[in-house]
């Protein structure tokens, strides 16, 4: 193998600084070195393990030269791929697949490695530094003993004369005893080999009867993949790809707590042709994974199976491929359908379903793996489109088994959030279907109960909902989203102590979702406790940075406090993860309140095309039209449409006092006071303790020209915890700016 230079001077090109230095393989490299007890032929493509030769591809080596040349410095991937492709912005998965295929040579490994570590962020790191080969390379004859040897028994056999009888006496006698001797190495000879035979036979039998390990029923382990060579010979395709799916696999499911998966070296000691009972014996697994590669065209195949040990039979199998190109997401698809697959095969370590359960939720391992990968996009962001995702996965698991009762009480509680998000009455109406056919199940889950108390809550019956989740956390009583959705309802009730009680022990049985902080963060907010909520909202982002709700709320926080600046960074940072009407909404209010009346009107327009059925958007578009100067008799065809929403949504809950406060601000707003009177006496006769409840039935009062009864509504809300700083700039009460600067002078 040629020396491999890379020289290339410090260039910006555009606006990017590279700077690689000049770096050269030394030579007496190319000529063998060791590595601990390994010895490495770069010229042979050689690496010599346990006496025993293993082919390394050119471009492996050449990466192995580089790395071993390194001092035991780290280099950069970006190093890296300069050396080795010529070109540090070529595909980093090159080196991924690279280290794989030099460590199996090695036989090192990526947990726990001996050669090669890895430095997150920064590259590689040779770990020994190199030596001088044997310099009789493997095996170490050396003539010197032997010369040493000749020059001491070198006999005189002739001093002189005289001695000649003596030596024939001599001869007779050394004769004699040679002829016993052989006698006697024949006979033991005979003797000790019959005995060895008979000896290493027992030993043989015994290695090939291992000593029985208690089964662990949640243990596996994952056998290396073959290649299947009628055409991967013919395609050529590369070593790594079929030797990385064992390790990549193990990696993976040995950061699942629920599995217990042997080394990739426990494993590989295996024979070769060890069968089911030997593995079983030797490692104590319940599950053996095996599978084999085959490549068709530029496609790789990967066909794999799973088999309980105890019984012989094989209890699951799938066919996964890729483009070659894309091995890694191969990797990470059968990983995921492996864990899912001994999820649902291991008892007890699915969290989803009744521990009281002794049968599987499902049969079908397809749809198992459809419901998870929904329940997974349901945890990663809180937006429609997640949602959206999760519906459908839920939807293809319950065509692939339609008496999946777990899917079926997701896919209700995912309509109910949909609704909850989107406020379209389509979503309400699809759940209450899909929960009455859940609650018409005999046997119940954890996810059943939820989204029947889900339901419940809705719905505005309370206690009913409070029944259904806490027959939940009798099932199990971690599970968090039960606890903060129990808590959603104690802060319908008012009782805000019981609700943050609840929040906080959600946080403290799971500290890393970021979920629970967030539930906890708007409870906060609607009970006015903005610096509070801001903390929570924090907590978010620093866990998931990709929750753009979160960051909308975080802005709202922010503006109710009067810190425009944070406000609006708040907010552009949800607008750039993903545009919603509420972030639409937050932006035309901040606009409303520095009195750009059309151009929030404008941008609360963007709002209602994302979510038309929102109610709170079009209550808002119409105040802006209604202070506009040229758009203001667009304002009651807004309202119209707020007031016709509203109405459904009363039909679903009729007991919600918010939705009852904002009918009653509609009517007002049309110069319907009568109207809007008989909704405000009912929303006063529940004595809420929402601020927002008396913000809007003051602006009742205003619109119907009762101002006392108006500042009373204001003092509430402001008790409760509005900001009266914000109700002194906000446009809506500008006209009576003098009378509010003098109830809270008062």
């Amino acid at each position: 193998m040629p020396d491999k230079t890379i020289l290339n001077k410090s260039t910006s090109t555009t606006g990017r600084t590279s700077t690689v230095e000049k770096f050269t393989v030394p030579k007496e490299l190319h000529s063998g070195f060791s590595l601990a007890d390994i010895i490495v032929e770069p010229d042979l493509g050689l690496i010599i393990r346990n006496s025993q030769p293993y082919h390394l591809a050119p471009k492996a080596m050449e990466i192995l030269l580089f790395l071993a040349a390194s001092n035991c410095e780290i280099v950069s991937r970006e190093q890296i791929l300069a050396f080795g492709w010529g070109d540090e912005s070529a595909s980093k998965t090159n080196i991924t697949h690279i280290i794989s295929e030099i460590r199996h040579a090695l036989d090192d490994h990526k947990e726990c490695p001996r050669f090669i570590q890895t430095i997150p962020r920064k590259g590689y790191r040779m770990m020994l530094p190199t030596l001088a080969k044997p310099s009789s390379g493997l095996f170490n004859f050396s003539d010197n003993n032997k010369s040493q040897s000749l020059k001491n028994t070198r006999w005189r056999l002739f001093n002189n004369a005289n001695n000649n009888k003596f030596f024939g006496q001599q001869f007779l006698i050394y004769l004699i005893f040679a002829v016993i001797a052989l006698v006697v190495v024949y006979y033991l000879s005979n003797h000790l080999t019959t005995y060895m035979e008979v000896e290493t036979e027992q030993h043989k039998n015994s290695e090939n009867t291992p000593q029985n390990q208690v089964v662990i029923d949640n243990a596996v382990a994952v056998l290396s993949f073959t290649a299947q060579n009628s055409t991967l010979s013919e395609h050529k395709l590369p070593v790594y790809a079929v030797s990385g799916l064992q390790e990549e696999l193990i990696n993976y499911l040995a950061q699942k707590s629920s599995f217990k998966v042997t080394s990739m070296r426990a494993t590989n000691d295996l024979s070769k042709d060890a069968s089911i009972d030997e593995i079983q014996a030797r490692l104590g697994v319940r599950y053996i994974l095996e599978g084999k590669a085959r490549q068709e065209q530029s496609i790789i195949i990967v066909n794999t199976s799973l088999i309980d040990s105890v019984t012989g039979f094989q209890v699951w199998g799938v066919e996964t491929s890729a483009q070659l190109t894309q091995v890694l997401s191969l990797y990470a698809e059968l990983s995921r359908k492996v864990a899912n697959a001994l999820h649902l095969l291991i008892p007890g370590v699915d969290e989803s379903y009744s521990n009281n359960q002794s049968s599987m939720p499902t049969n079908n391992f397809e749809a198992y793996d459809a419901y998870l990968q929904g329940k997974n996009e349901y945890r990663k962001t809180k937006s429609i489109n997640s949602l959206i995702t999760a519906e459908n996965l839920f939807n293809m698991a319950l065509k692939l088994d339609p008496e999946f009762i777990n899917a079926l009480a997701a896919l209700c509680f995912t309509y109910l959030e949909l609704y909850q998000l989107g406020k379209d009455p389509a979503h309400y109406i699809k759940g209450v279907e899909v929960c009455d056919l859940t609650a018409s199940y005999q046997s119940q889950s954890v996810e059943s109960y939820l989204s029947l108390g889900k339901l419940s809550m809705i719905r505005g019956k309370q206690q009913e909902a409070i029944k259904y989740l806490e027959q939940a956390l009798v099932i199990d009583n971690q599970a968090t989203v039960v606890i903060t959705t129990l808590a959603e309802v104690y802060f319908d009730l008012e009782d805000n102590n019981k609700a943050e009680e609840l929040y906080t022990q959600a946080i403290e049985l799971e500290p890393t979702y970021w979920r629970n902080y967030y539930q906890f963060g708007v409870f906060l907010y609607y009970i006015g406790q903005y610096e509070r909520a801001i903390l929570q909202f924090n907590k978010v982002n620093s866990l998931n940075n990709n929750v753009a709700n979160s960051y909308n709320a975080l802005g709202g926080a922010y503006y109710l406090l009067m810190d425009w600046e944070n406000a609006s960074i708040a907010w552009s940072k949800a607008l750039a993860i993903e545009p919603t009407a509420l972030t639409y909404s937050n932006l035309a209010t901040s606009l409303f309140f520095l009195k750009q009346f059309d151009n929030a009107a404008e941008i609360y327009l963007q709002g209602t095309k994302l979510t038309p059925n929102d109610n709170t958007i079009w209550a808002n578009l119409g105040d802006s039209y209604k202070y506009s100067t040229i758009q203001n008799e667009h304002a009651p065809a807004a309202y119209n449409k707020a007031l016709q929403l509203a109405l459904k949504k009363e039909l679903i809950n009729p007991n919600d006092e918010t939705n009852q406060s904002q009918i009653a601000r509609y009517y007002s707003e049309l110069k319907q006071c009568s109207v809007a009177d008989s909704y405000v006496q009912t929303v006063l006769k529940k004595s809420p303790a929402d601020p927002y409840i008396f913000y809007s039935l003051a602006l009742v009062f205003l619109n119907c020209k009762r101002i006392l009864e108006a500042e009373n509504m204001i003092e509430n809300a402001i008790t409760l915890g509005y900001p009266k700083e914000l109700l002194l700039v906000d446009p809506q009460f500008l006209v009576y700016k003098e009378q509010l600067s003098k109830l809270f002078n008062n």
